[in-house]
């Protein structure tokens, strides 16, 4: 059920568009013929409407099914996101130590500082 995911929506998003294409087609044949005057201009923008609102309906599940086959085409991309994030992790780990080293350096010269402040005005 859940192997081949990407060509199942793009067939999926074909499906669509033709039944939707029919069905505005369908919808236009009924303005043509029902009623005492045919409504001829309402039954063409039917066609043409329906055809966009097809066509963008189809558009849109080809191209999340070619996502999708994009992504299940490449069983290594998890593996290649995940050593990237764990490199990433170790950089940042990297950087907070050095800061916290830097910190503690320039904090033990400023007690130094302070402490030989504090002797010289001792002696005096």
């Amino acid at each position: 059920m859940f192997k081949n995911t990407g060509n199942k929506l793009q067939v999926i998003g074909k499906t669509l568009f033709v039944l939707l294409f029919i069905g505005s087609i369908a919808a236009a044949v009924a303005f043509f013929f029902t009623g005492d005057k045919p409504q001829v201009l309402t039954g063409i923008l039917v066609i043409i409407g329906g055809f966009f609102v097809a066509w963008l309906t189809g558009l849109c599940m080809i191209a999340l099914g070619k996502a999708a086959q994009s992504a299940d085409s490449r069983p290594d991309a998890d593996s290649a996101v995940l050593k990237r994030m764990t490199n990433l992790e170790h950089k940042i780990d990297w950087f907070i130590e050095e800061q916290n080293a830097a910190r503690q350096t320039r904090e033990a010269k400023e007690e130094r500082e302070a402490r030989e402040k504090k002797e010289k005005t001792k002696k005096k």
